[in-house]
């Protein structure tokens, strides 16, 4: 019996294509790009809530500045208790700045009932990628327009990044 050597000779063979892609690679690339949207879409609903509960406090501590208001000349026992209530409302909102990666702090860091009146200033630095200077305006403001003039300015201070249509520092004083 010979030695059969492998033939060194070229054969020139046709090309075929595929005339459908292969069904494993086009499942798998359909399903991880569903799996990235689902994430997408988880994500933006996850901030939504976010800024959503932010909102909702404000709201909140607006409407109890609202009744101060109306009851500031007449009874000033019921302001007191109001004024607990919004005590209670601010350190809420505080939590819920921290919970939500905002930070917020009064400079010299002493607690709201040792502020003497006209004392306080305060500077918010939030820190997210869908926070514009706008959000940030509206959700610290309520906090800052307290009636009794506890705190009479204030600067927020947005760091990058924010969304590119807005500049990357936003400051205001009342």
């Amino acid at each position: 019996m010979q030695n059969q050597e492998p033939s060194l000779k070229y054969s020139k063979r046709e090309i075929k294509y595929l005339k459908e892609p292969i069904n494993q690679f086009s499942q798998i690339w359909q399903l991880s790009k569903k799996y990235a949207e689902v994430l997408k879409k988880q994500k933006e609903h996850h901030n939504e809530n976010q800024h959503k509960m932010v909102i909702k406090y404000c709201e909140k501590i607006h409407d109890l500045k609202k009744i101060i208001n109306e009851h500031r000349i007449s009874k000033s026992e019921e302001v007191n208790k109001i004024l607990d209530q919004l005590g209670i409302l601010f350190e809420a909102f505080n939590d819920i700045l921290h919970e939500n990666k905002y930070k917020m702090q009064i400079l010299d860091g002493r607690h709201w009932d040792e502020i003497q009146d006209g004392e306080a200033y305060i500077e918010g630095n939030f820190e997210s990628n869908q926070v514009t200077v706008a959000v940030v305006a509206d959700t610290i403001k309520p906090l800052i327009k307290y009636e009794n003039n506890i705190i009479q300015s204030a600067r927020v201070i947005v760091h990058v990044p924010i969304k590119k249509d807005i500049s990357k520092k936003g400051e205001f004083n009342e």
